[in-house]
């Protein structure tokens, strides 16, 4: 109606949709908002999938520097084990109530054992053979380390290392009879661990260097 000159009736007309609909779909009755569920997360959700993403994140780094921390502490004990084995032979120190013809350490992928040589006075201990020979030698103390996280990656070679007084002399033992070409002068040998299926060198590698001239160093 041409009375109408509100306001009211201004938006009504301006909202028209069709020229010939005298009173379409107004701007008035259309709704202020919708009523369609508008799908996304809701604030507690994703408070709980971030809680949840802390802390795995947590749990892995936690558990990735304590297998560093285990490598580091697993190649001191090792470490540790061949200067027993080195000082037990310079003191001609006694296993079993006898002497010995010396101390070895027999290092295997998972972990080693100190030996105790043949009993000096029942052989000529620079003719015996000092690679570890189940039966004839005595074993001071076995060490394993976790197979899960750890392995020790041996040379090609070298499986034991023996120390015989009085100096004690140095032999890293290539086969077994290991003799006299054992100890030769600048022999040397690494003995590196490592966690499962790391990739050396790298930090998550470890490794102890071994010379003939008796010198026992991280590397």
């Amino acid at each position: 109606p041409a009375d109408r000159t509100d306001i009211w009736f201004l938006l009504d007309r301006c909202s028209h949709t069709h020229p010939t609909d005298p009173w379409p779909h107004s701007f008035l009755e259309r709704p202020l908002y919708s009523n369609a569920v508008t799908k996304g997360f809701t604030l507690i959700e994703v408070v709980i999938v971030t809680g949840i993403i802390v802390l795995m994140s947590g749990f892995i780094i936690q558990n990735f520097s304590q297998s560093r921390a285990d490598l580091q502490q697993s190649r001191l004990v090792l470490q540790d084990a061949l200067r027993e084995a080195q000082s037990l032979a310079l003191a001609g120190a006694t296993h079993g109530g006898v002497y010995r013809c010396g101390y070895g350490v027999h290092v295997t992928a998972t972990g080693y054992s100190i030996y105790a040589g043949p009993d000096s006075s029942m052989l000529d201990c620079t003719a015996q053979d000092r690679s570890y020979t189940a039966g004839v030698d005595q074993i001071v103390r076995t060490v394993s380390f976790s197979p899960n996280t750890l392995e020790i990656v041996l040379p090609a070679v070298v499986q034991d290392i023996f120390f015989e007084p009085p100096d004690p002399v140095t032999y890293l033992c290539t086969s077994s009879p290991c003799g006299a070409s054992a100890q030769s002068t600048g022999v040397t040998t690494d003995i590196q661990m490592r966690r499962i299926d790391a990739t050396c060198p790298s930090s998550d590698c470890a490794s102890i260097h071994v010379t003939t001239s008796g010198f026992i160093t991280a590397q």
